[in-house]
């Protein structure tokens, strides 16, 4: 069985995906362990699913409904997050736009999708673990995409604590 919602709670099976802690152990070997990581299948992924149709109204993105339709045919979706897009590298490098890093924490509001500013650098840590995930999982990653609404669905069900989330589809017809 993959853990299924936060925290690791069981859910239903998933037998292409090979065990959460596993995915986790190698994201903290490459750096990125800081990350959370949740897979949602069974019940909970047929409840985000539905979600995405309420997502596409409310965004008037039809997007979304296909990518519900997607949810569908995944086994599961692992869902990547920064757990505090306001924790900061602490460089002062103003990637995120801000002269420092305390400023851009001073200045952190709640968006539409994600609250924001986020430290650019942690980004960058996010976009890492996807490429860790999909690249090195042909298998696992459905389509190798990372996507934004889905992990916008998972944020608002509560189903992750993180500022900002991404979910890929794993495994189920034409994975690669």
């Amino acid at each position: 069985m993959v853990p299924d919602g936060p925290r690791g709670r069981a859910g239903g099976p998933s037998s292409s995906s090979e065990p959460l802690s596993s995915i986790q152990e190698e994201l903290r070997r490459w750096g990125v362990g800081d990350l959370e990581a949740v897979s949602v299948s069974g019940r909970q992924k047929e409840e985000l699913a539905k979600y995405m149709y309420q997502l596409a109204e409310e965004l008037r993105d039809p997007s979304c409904k296909a990518d519900a339709q997607e949810i569908r045919r995944a086994e599961a979706v692992l869902l990547l997050g920064l757990r505090d897009g306001g924790d900061v590298i602490g460089m002062n490098c103003g990637a995120c736009g801000s002269r420092s890093c305390e400023e851009m924490l001073q200045s952190r509001t709640v968006g539409l999708l994600f609250p924001g500013p986020t430290c650019v650098l942690r980004a960058l840590d996010l976009g890492a673990a996807v490429g860790l995930v999909t690249g090195s999982r042909p298998v696992l990653s459905r389509d190798r995409r990372a996507m934004v609404r889905i992990g916008v669905a998972a944020k608002r069900m509560g189903l992750v604590k993180s500022d900002v989330v991404l979910g890929i589809l794993l495994g189920g017809p034409g994975g690669r």
